[in-house]
């Protein structure tokens, strides 16, 4: 049973809905703006806030379902769990419906932990992403960052060498997938000069 719902974590990441949304709602194409990512940032952009909350929903169930179904009916064991939840952020990110070149993982993420954690890391997620907008202004810094600091927040809430194995490994994929955003370094957005009239 852990292989299939392994498979199935796979399967679910690897439904690229933040592409085929745009496509099939709104016939644009999601890979056009930005920085071409197949990702439901950008599924904002190209289709308009309605796909874009529906492809939001979408890619983060994607990554919530397979753990919520092997949790609730089949009582999984928290490693299994955590394999569940890899697969489904691999399968995001490497998508073989899009020749492996899938999207950086945000949304997907944000439904396995939200999930595995039952509900306690989505406001801690949230509050780390605005943040670091608020701070600096370059994206990929700003959920590699936010990841990285998250650490901290399992560590604190909920200790387990499993858990600890999915932080690692999705933060190992996030470095891998905003590399080139990372290399632009980190961006401080300016504060008003305090002295400066208007």
């Amino acid at each position: 049973m852990t292989v299939t719902l392994v498979l199935l974590g796979f399967v679910s990441g690897s439904i690229p809905w933040a592409v085929i949304f745009p496509r099939y709602l709104g016939n644009k194409d999601v890979r056009s703006v930005g920085d071409g990512n197949p990702g439901a940032t950008n599924s904002f952009i190209v289709a308009g806030w309605k796909i874009g909350m529906l492809t939001v929903f979408c890619e983060f169930s994607k990554g919530a379902l397979p753990i919520l179904i092997g949790d609730l009916f089949f009582e999984t064991s928290p490693m299994n769990l955590t394999l569940i939840g890899i697969a489904c952020i691999v399968g995001h990110a490497y998508s073989p419906f899009l020749k492996f070149r899938g999207g950086k993982a945000v949304a997907v993420s944000s439904g396995v932990w939200t999930t595995i954690t039952h509900g306690e890391a989505f406001l801690v997620a949230c509050s780390l992403l605005a943040l670091g907008y608020l701070i600096q202004k370059n994206d990929s810094w700003t959920v590699t960052l936010s990841m990285f600091i998250f650490g901290g927040f399992l560590v604190l809430r909920f200790p387990s060498s499993e858990l600890y194995g999915l932080w690692v490994i999705n933060l190992a994929l996030f470095i891998t997938k905003h590399r080139s955003g990372l290399k632009e370094g980190i961006q401080f957005r300016s504060l008003p000069h305090p002295f400066r009239s208007n």
